[in-house]
């Protein structure tokens, strides 16, 4: 097999693994945002500079290829640009996929079974008898249902809703607004239009102070994003027919979903609810490391 190059790129930041033929990570290097359906020239840019690091250290010349999950990829021609692009700095062999299908090679390992991820965003992955598919993805503008982007959002809408109403803010608007240093309702039009979605969704780190401190109204949302996961993580069960005598193999990643009890609580609950018992994995480390896994299965050839 030799020496891969595991790449797992994402909104935020772009980490490249050298994993040896024992799944042995040897050299770790990272870089900016790896999404090209959010910046494309960027994240060209980073994943290119994280794979010559990996081919200049100690280890480059035992390098037989590339393996990389990449959020982002299958928007418009992104898979073969990328494709390109990369072979401008290698001409190794290079596969190329989705960063949720990574991580249910890092999780699942090739086997069948359904992962969610709940960060910024949110999607559930699921492969069996050869075939996979999706449920949410559609990103912060169409889903992202139970993210800690669409918490933020929920949040803030509480504050419009009220201040439509007329009534008066509960102590968790307030809070809110204090926190966004809102001066009345109307500025929230500023945070929102002139945000990133990275930018709000760091609400969701206060929000969580708050509910941590016994607010109820902030323990409600994380408990309303956890039953969206698993109604979303349920809807791709059914549609992918996993037999129900049988315990699918669920993987979860995401800070918000494996760091979060009150959303790792919610999420168990309403989905053993909604399928029954459930096989409950995680991963160990770094999504990047599920290629060696689909280096493994797809054999090197993109």
């Amino acid at each position: 097999m030799g020496y891969i190059i595991g790449i797992d790129a994402g909104g935020t930041k772009t980490t490249a693994l050298v994993i040896s033929e024992k799944k042995e990570i040897l050299y770790q290097t990272e870089s900016g945002i790896g999404n090209p359906a959010a910046n494309y020239d960027l994240a060209s840019q980073h994943l290119k500079d994280v794979v010559q690091e990996c081919l200049k250290n100690e280890f480059g010349h035992q390098i037989t290829g590339i393996a990389a999950g990449i959020a982002g990829i299958e928007a418009g021609d992104n898979r073969n640009k990328i494709q390109q692009d990369l072979l401008e700095v290698s001409n190794l062999p290079i596969i190329l996929m989705n960063d949720a299908e990574l991580a249910h090679y890092a999780i699942l390992e090739g086997n069948d079974g359904v992962i969610t991820i709940a960060g910024t965003g949110s999607i559930s992955f699921g492969k069996r008898d050869g075939q996979t598919s999706y449920s949410g993805g559609w990103g912060h503008l169409l889903g992202d249902e139970g993210s800690s982007y669409h918490i933020a959002v929920s949040a803030c809408r509480k504050i419009t809703q009220a201040a439509d109403a007329g009534r008066a803010f509960s102590e968790f608007e307030i809070a809110v607004m204090n926190e966004l240093q809102l001066s009345e309702p109307n500025d929230l039009k500023g945070f929102i239009y002139q945000s990133g979605k990275d930018r709000i969704a760091e609400l969701t780190k206060s929000i969580n102070e708050m509910a941590l401190s016994g607010n109820e109204e902030a323990v409600e949302l994380f408990k309303i994003a956890g039953k969206q996961l698993a109604m979303q993580t349920a809807a791709l069960i059914r549609k992918m027919n996993f037999p129900s005598h049988i315990m699918t193999p669920i993987g979860g990643f995401g800070s918000l979903l494996l760091k979060n009890e009150m959303v790792q609580e919610s999420f168990m609950e309403d989905l053993k609810r909604e399928i029954g018992s459930y096989t409950w994995m995680e991963a160990e480390s770094s999504p990047a490391l599920g290629a060696y896994y689909a280096w493994r299965d797809k054999g090197g050839i993109s």
